[in-house]
């Protein structure tokens, strides 16, 4: 249940829309506690599609506070080192 919310979430930020943007945002410290919670509970698989969800929205906001439109190649390289992800999280 979890991964189709984080997916569709993500998928409501990317979006055009200043509302759907925003509706994605209420649920940030939610998932931000659920994220602590399971980070500290060491339950990594549940926590592999709020972390990317998270990641994802902050890689947005840092390519549109930086003024440019394509991704990082590198910064991409970097994620797969170091956020192994669940192969079904964004399926």
């Amino acid at each position: 249940l979890l991964e189709p919310v984080c997916h569709q979430l993500f998928e409501l930020y990317r979006s055009s829309e200043v509302r759907l943007k925003r509706f994605t945002l209420q649920f940030l410290p939610e998932l931000m506690w659920v994220y602590l919670r399971l980070t500290v509970s060491r339950d990594r698989q549940s926590n592999g599609c709020i972390e990317a969800l998270l990641l994802g929205i902050y890689n947005l906001v840092s390519l549109y506070n930086s003024g440019t439109r394509s991704v990082d190649q590198a910064g991409l390289e970097l994620l797969k080192i170091h956020l192994p992800l669940p192969p079904k999280c964004w399926d």
